[in-house]
This record gives structure tokens, C-alpha cells and sequence, in this order.
């Protein structure tokens, strides 16, 4: 007999991948959870990811799950599911986080990064808009060339490499900061400037992108005090997750600092979007771009991305989890 896994995310258009897991698994679709999870009660695995998903997984929610095995999420971060009552149920946590061979193809967070940066700079969405209001004046979006700005790059990694070297390759100063001295030490040795403090970063930059993880160390990280550091043009660019930065503190820099402009792919808590802080001063602030936790969703990265993780998922099958 067949496990039961709920899929928790959309999967029709992903080639081959609900063929893949129907082989495994007994499919319960419920890809943006509008259903009371109760009525879920004899599943065995969850398949998710945290886009467009309406719920957090918190406690509450997945004590209503008692027979679950394995949580699984086609996704590098795991802000969206609460680790620790995972791990006190031995619940085996599935995600993408150290597939590095499969993540290596996937450029696509990267690239909106520096679109974002791009659309900033250039006032490519104020300008469309205006077109379509019937407006013809190249004046109000005087913008900046990108080989004449100081580019910041926070996090090292798979995607802030690749960040960086779009950046360098349109002629940008690029600096890096890691806390990990030996990537430090590989990106001078690539060719980037690299300074040893968060607060150098922002101070000596036109723009920063933020590249690491929500670990626990790294909530709230982008305050009120580092953003005090920044230039009153500064451009602050967040394709990680929302909850590194402190967001009352950047409505308040935002306040202070009439150049300060924000551009971002995520938000804090979002699961609640639309009562999110941010996303209500967007509404009146031209100095916000959002978009709508976009960056992995190419229909490239997502069949690699889902491919992999259902594969992992799979994999447990061997494990002695499904004999308890």
C-alpha cells in the first residue's frame, strides 16, 4: 500500500514530476492549502514550497498531521515550516539546501537580483507606466549606468557569485563580504574587492544585494543601525528571504533618507502578504519595488528544483521511518 503525500504546491506544469511521485505515493492535491488541514489527517508526507503557500507550518498546524514521516520542500530555505517541532516528532525534514551539482544550474534568483538592480537604476517600471498613462518624458527617468556605481554583494555563495560576476561583467566596482574568511580570500583572488565588516559594505557601496540564509543569527540582520551607514541614494536589493531584514527599521530609513530605495522578491511573514508594512508602503512609495517571491520560479529552475527534491522524498522510502 502506498503512502499518502499531500502536495502542497503546484505541480501541473512541472513535465513528468506528479507521474514521478504518483508512482510512490497516493497524490491528495491541495496546492495552496485552502482546505482545513484536518480533514488531511492520514498523511504520510508533505511535498511543498514556500510560494504563493496561505499557512506557515507551524506547530499547531502539523501536530494535525500525526502519521507524517517527512516534510518535504523543493526549496533551498525552510523559514516556512517550524525545524524544531519537526525535529522533536522525528519528522525528516527533505529539502534542496546542500544539493550543490543541481543548484549549480540554477541561475534564475540571480538574475532577478540584478534586474531588480537594473529596473532601479533605470526607472524601467515608473517609465512603462507612464507611457500607458499617456506620457512622453524621459526626463522624470534619468537613471545610472551600471559601470558607474560602487555594486555590493553580502554572501558569497552560489548566488552571490553569480551576482556578482553579472555585475562585474557590465564594469560595476564590485565588493565582497562573507563571514567566512576563506570565501573572502576566493573572491579577491576572482577579482572582487572585499572588506572584512557588514558596515564597511554598506558605507562604501551605491547598492547592496543580500545573499545568505534566515538562520536563526541572521533575523532581523539588515537594522536600523546598519542601514545608518548607507548613502542617501543607496539601493538595498532582497532576493533572500524577508525576514533578514528588519522592515519597521527600513520604513524608517526610508523616512530619513528621501533616495533611499528598496527593491525586494520577498517579505517578512508571507503567509500574511497582504497586511505586510512593506507591501502597504509600495502602494504609495515609488522608492519599493516588490515582486512576488519570483525568483526561483523560471520554468528552468522549477523542474530542477521539484525534480530533485521529489527524488529525495523518494529516496526516504528506504528508510526505517515508513516502519513505524
Amino acid at each position: 500500500m502506498k503512502p499518502n503525500c499531500l502536495i502542497a504546491t503546484e505541480i501541473e506544469n512541472i513535465e513528468g514530476l506528479k507521474y514521478k511521485l504518483n508512482t510512490y505515493f497516493n497524490l491528495i492535491h491541495d496546492p495552496f492549502m485552502k482546505t482545513e488541514i484536518s480533514e488531511h489527517f492520514k498523511i504520510d508526507a508533505v511535498f511543498t514550497n514556500p510560494n504563493n503557500l496561505s499557512l506557515y507550518w507551524s506547530e499547531s498546524v502539523l501536530s494535525k498531521l500525526p502519521n507524517l514521516k517527512v516534510f518535504a520542500t523543493a526549496s533551498t530555505g525552510t523559514v516556512h515550516v517550524d525545524k524544531n517541532f519537526l525535529a522533536s516528532c522525528d519528522i525528516r525534514l527533505v529539502s534542496i539546501t546542500t544539493e550543490f551539482e543541481t543548484l549549480s544550474k540554477i541561475s534564475s534568483t540571480s538574475e532577478l537580483a540584478f534586474l531588480l538592480l537594473l529596473s532601479t537604476y533605470r526607472h524601467y517600471p515608473q517609465a512603462i507606466e507612464s507611457i500607458k498613462g499617456g506620457a512622453w518624458d524621459y526626463s522624470l527617468f534619468t537613471g545610472r549606468q551600471i559601470n558607474s556605481l560602487t555594486l555590493g554583494c553580502l554572501g558569497f555563495g552560489r548566488l552571490g557569485k553569480m551576482y556578482a560576476n553579472f555585475c562585474k561583467c557590465f564594469g560595476a566596482r564590485v565588493i565582497v563580504c562573507d563571514n567566512d574568511p576563506e570565501i573572502l580570500l576566493q573572491a579577491q583572488a576572482q577579482g572582487y574587492e572585499i572588506v572584512d565588516s557588514v558596515e564597511k559594505l554598506f558605507s562604501q557601496c551605491d547598492s547592496v544585494a543580500l545573499h545568505i540564509h534566515a538562520s536563526k543569527d541572521n533575523i532581523g540582520f539588515i537594522n536600523k543601525k546598519l542601514l545608518s551607514f548607507v548613502k542617501s541614494d543607496f539601493t538595498l536589493i532582497n532576493t533572500s528571504r524577508g525576514e533578514i531584514v528588519a522592515e519597521d527599521d527600513l520604513l524608517s530609513i526610508l523616512l530619513d533618507k528621501p533616495g533611499f530605495k528598496y527593491a525586494t522578491d520577498v517579505l517578512n511573514h508571507e503567509a500574511n502578504w497582504e497586511n505586510n508594512p512593506i507591501l502597504l508602503e509600495s502602494k504609495i512609495n515609488s522608492r519599493i519595488t516588490i515582486t512576488p517571491h519570483m525568483g526561483g520560479m523560471t520554468h528552468d529552475a522549477r523542474r530542477l528544483a521539484y525534480h530533485r527534491a521529489a527524488d529525495l522524498l523518494i529516496n526516504t522510502l528506504d528508510l526505517d521511518i515508513w516502519s513505524n
